[in-house]
């Protein structure tokens, strides 16, 4: 069996050849090229490889993707915390205006208006 036609079956991990595997006859399946190149199991392949000259640009463009940084804040989580801080300010003057009527003595008349 070559490698580049060699499927991996994902239900029972039986190699095989067919659009059906041959064991369950499950049609889910992955090529195993998808992870090994058949190119790269010849020596002459190999040698060529490990002489090639790296790249330094595409390699920094490499490394600054996969590099760990902060994660960036998409606009709805942005959003979602624009919301939730609204809300606890809201939250908070409900406290306050609670707690000063509270602190009135009950019978304190209310202030009278326009004066």
């Amino acid at each position: 069996m070559k490698l580049s036609i060699a499927r991996l079956c994902l239900d029972c991990d039986e190699v095989h050849e067919e659009p059906q595997c041959p064991s369950c006859g499950s049609e889910s399946f992955a090529f195993l090229s998808r992870w090994i190149d058949p190119g790269s199991q010849r020596p002459a392949a190999r040698v060529a490889a490990a002489a090639a000259p790296v790249d330094r640009e595409r390699l920094e463009a490499v490394r600054a993707l996969t590099a760990s940084g902060p994660p960036r804040r998409g606009a709805g989580r942005r959003a979602a915390g624009i919301a939730a801080g609204l809300a606890t300010l809201g939250v908070a003057g409900w406290v306050w205006a609670a707690a000063r009527k509270a602190a009135r003595p009950a019978d304190a008349t209310p202030p009278a208006e326009g004066r």
